[in-house]
């Protein structure tokens, strides 16, 4: 995760995503690792320090599943 330092966050959180949902209007946080919804947003804004994806939600998630066969797949 991002180091906080005196106040400030030092870089992007690691590992996560961020991405619109069209159905719901929210900010869904995504665990690249494993692909899964870690949490949704509340209110409308997105998370502070995490990288957007332009995408949607379902399409990050497919992207994330292939990755993760494709590198399991050179081990």
């Amino acid at each position: 995760m991002a180091k906080q330092t005196d106040d400030k966050r030092m870089g992007a959180v690691k590992g996560r995503v961020q991405a619109l949902d069209p159905h719901t209007g929210k900010w869904i946080k995504i665990d690249t690792g494993t692909g899964k919804i870690i949490a949704d947003k509340k209110t409308v804004r997105p998370y502070k320090g995490i990288r957007k994806d332009d995408n949607d939600v379902k399409k990050v998630q497919r992207d994330v599943k292939k990755h993760l066969k494709k590198s399991k797949s050179k081990k």
